[in-house]
């Protein structure tokens, strides 16, 4: 189904086509050409892949892929290679967004000092909830764009300040729904119905007051804690048999509905319960805030850890953002929010195998990890949440670009796939911290010793001398593991 064409923003947007900011532009160089009256037109042109004849290059480093001029196919490919050897993305990458987008995040992180990943993952939520259950994706499964982040980084690491600056127009949008509601309760009659205060952001975790905010406001909403941490301290409020973390569960699969009993009230229903999650939290309250049976589970794999492997703290300075960047944005999250009509994403067969390829790389992965090793709950919600991070950022296009359609191209899906492996690894990272070294087997320990001693050491065959896969040997070379 193709969006129809819409007067306003989305129609000033189509007709002006400037040149493309490139991932690498400094804010600073923008003064002239970024306003809200002269934005880009996101090229989107998916590539036929068919019998391409391709020499992949064979890189050390993430960065020397970034840094290659590649077409979208054989960076891609060149990706899953580097990966699947154990190559690691230590970066979240943002090539993939349309360039205002880019310029956006790289001025927030310019201002604030921060790592560039926070800006990001807010970006990535707040196009997430702005566009709400108005799109859903079909394919296997049908998928929303539902996806919950975690930024991980010591107190005073500029985690709080970009969120909350991203986060802006979310929170606008909260204000005016408030005003709407006490607007509303001024000509309600004594005999009428009360209006009910609809929020599309809050932080109350308790089971009774989220399914209360999704029932009320069926567009979907963001649950965000500065303090991650106190989302789980608010589950006990509840006895250890309430079925709190079930419910968070069948919330994120966005399948079943759910019901909250109240003593002496009716109960909640909420239908398609959609609900974000976004928060910050230190590394050593990791293990504060997951337990063992969340791995087990599966809700420790349903969050996207984003931590930087460097923290910044930075000395002060006077940057403050500026209005065009902030009035920009502003106008993208209400396209999102009011204008984009709902419609279904679809993936063509050249995004479908190049998603494949995607999957059976996380199979692969699952199939060489040995017994005590958990690392699989992660490679398992990894092939779901690529598929909605690569519609959160199609959205993210239709902004821009209105001839892109509702199919979801390679270039996306590739982008997508480079972000998931950040994912991947500091979802690893995470998982090392909660569960403790005691999760590494001797053997891990003795064939990491082994490839210490003797460095040049072909993987190949000494996968095949001890019988385990090379893609685990590569994990151990290259400190995934």
């Amino acid at each position: 189904m193709e969006l129809e064409e819409k007067s306003g923003f989305e129609a000033a947007i189509k007709k002006n086509s400037t040149k493309v900011v490139q991932e690498t532009l400094n804010p600073k160089e923008l003064d002239d050409s970024f306003s809200t009256s002269s934005l880009n037109t996101y090229s989107h042109n998916s590539q036929d892949t068919t019998n391409i004849d391709v020499n992949l290059v064979a890189p050390n480093d993430y960065r020397e892929i970034c840094k290659a001029n590649l077409d979208q196919y054989t960076r891609l490919q060149t990706i899953l290679n580097y990966s699947g050897n154990g190559g690691v993305i230590d970066v979240l990458p943002i090539h993939g967004l349309p360039p205002h987008l880019q310029a956006y995040i790289n001025h927030v992180t310019d201002v604030y000092q921060c790592p560039r990943e926070f800006p990001t993952v807010a970006l990535f939520s707040a196009i997430s909830t702005a566009v709400g259950k108005k799109i859903s994706i079909r394919g296997k499964y049908d998928n929303s764009l539902c996806l919950w982040f975690v930024d991980v980084g010591p107190t005073g690491s500029s985690k709080s300040q970009p969120t909350k600056e991203v986060l802006r127009p979310i929170y606008k949008i909260n204000t005016d729904l408030k005003k709407a509601y006490s607007d509303a309760l001024k000509v309600t009659g004594k005999d009428d119905e009360p209006p009910r205060l609809e929020r599309i952001v809050f932080k109350d975790a308790t089971r009774e007051a989220r399914a209360i905010r999704m029932r009320d406001f069926p567009h979907g909403a963001l649950l965000h804690r500065d303090e991650f941490s106190g989302l789980f301290k608010d589950f006990a409020r509840y006895s250890a048999n309430s079925g709190e973390r079930e419910e968070l569960l069948s919330i994120f699969d966005n399948n079943d509905p759910i019901q909250v009993d109240r003593k002496g009230s009716e109960p909640v229903d909420v239908e398609r319960p959609f609900m974000n999650i976004l928060g910050g939290i230190q590394p050593d309250i990791l293990t504060e805030s997951f337990a063992s049976a969340d791995v087990a589970s599966g809700l420790f794999g349903r969050f996207l850890f984003a931590w930087p492997d460097e923290p910044t703290f930075p000395n002060y300075d006077n940057k403050v953002m500026r209005s065009d960047y902030r009035q920009h944005w502003d106008d993208v999250v209400n396209y999102l929010y009011k204008d984009m009509k709902p419609t279904t994403f679809v993936m063509p067969p050249q995004t479908i195998q190049a998603y494949s390829d995607y999957f059976n790389l996380m199979q692969n992965r699952k199939k060489g990890l040995l017994e005590e090793e958990k690392e699989g709950v992660i490679y398992s919600k990894a092939q779901i949440q690529v598929i909605r991070l690569a519609g959160i950022v199609h959205a993210a296009r239709l902004a821009y670009d209105y001839d892109a359609g509702n199919a979801i191209g390679t270039d996306t899906m590739g982008y997508a796939i480079e972000c998931m492996e950040y994912f991947v690894r500091c979802g690893e990272r995470a998982l090392h911290r909660v569960c403790g070294s005691q999760r590494k087997s001797n053997k891990t320990e003795t064939v990491r010793r082994l490839m210490e001693l003797y460095p040049n050491t072909n993987v190949s065959k000494l996968a095949s001398a001890i019988g385990v896969s090379q893609s685990w040997l590569s994990g151990i070379k290259n400190g995934r593991k």
